[in-house]
């Protein structure tokens, strides 16, 4: 199922100031559940493993036990449904396929990060690096779509992310090893780091998109982080 989402979602990410070790304690100590919801960024047209398809590119809400922070996912290959809760365990960037490049990345980019397109420039970045060992969006699992248009903006930003991350490394990723609680079936895994732990994505969504979600949620509407193979 494919996202529902014409409009790119128009957010402000602020950068909040948290100490390291309380912001981890926080999230490590005693988490059990999590939701997820959008953040900045937009759906992209990708082509991935030779299929075309839409997914969401950006940056990710959760609240894991109440406690508010952003993500990026760290793989694109299972789903999620947005504002479903969840249950999680806690592992560390080592856990994840170049974990501690991706965990460089979001600790020295993504604070500095705002626009859309940089947003959904830096997640396609981490799907390339995690997936294709930062091979570049022109060859291997994850490219850009040969059939659609992909912002250019946003791949030029995945590129230059791709580049400026290589040979580095950091030791403090924070990777939510997501499941379903009704059956334990494996959903998709997200990555933070406690730089953006407090790091809060508000919206001011326009009337239209206030109508769309009350009706949303009178039908029962079912949103995914990205479209399921």
């Amino acid at each position: 199922m494919q996202i529902k989402n014409n409009k790119t979602k128009q957010l402000t990410l602020i950068i909040g100031t948290a100490m390291f070790g309380l912001v981890l304690f926080s999230q490590t100590a005693s988490a059990t559940s999590l939701t997820a919801d959008f953040g900045v960024g937009e759906n992209l047209n990708l082509r991935v493993d030779g299929v075309e398809m839409r997914d969401w590119a950006g940056s990710v809400n959760i609240d894991v036990d109440g406690v508010r922070s952003l993500a990026l996912c760290v793989d694109l290959f299972t789903s999620m449904n947005v504002n479903h809760t969840y249950g999680t365990t806690i592992g560390t960037e080592v856990t994840i396929d170049n974990g501690g490049r991706v965990a460089w990345l979001m600790e020295n980019e993504m604070p500095s990060l705002s626009g859309v397109s940089q947003l959904a420039g830096l997640q396609l970045a981490v799907w390339d690096i995690v997936h294709d060992n930062g091979n570049g969006l022109s060859t291997g699992r994850i490219r850009q779509s040969t059939a659609h248009t992909t912002d250019a903006a946003a791949v030029n930003e995945a590129t230059a992310l791709i580049a400026l991350s290589l040979g580095h490394s950091a030791a403090d990723g924070i990777v939510y090893n997501n499941y379903n609680l009704h059956d334990f079936s494996k959903v998709q895994t997200l990555m933070s780091v406690p730089v953006s732990a407090n790091s809060v994505a508000t919206s001011t969504p326009e009337p239209q998109s206030i109508g769309m979600m009350a009706m949303g949620g009178l039908a029962g509407l079912w949103m995914k982080l990205r479209r399921r193979k």
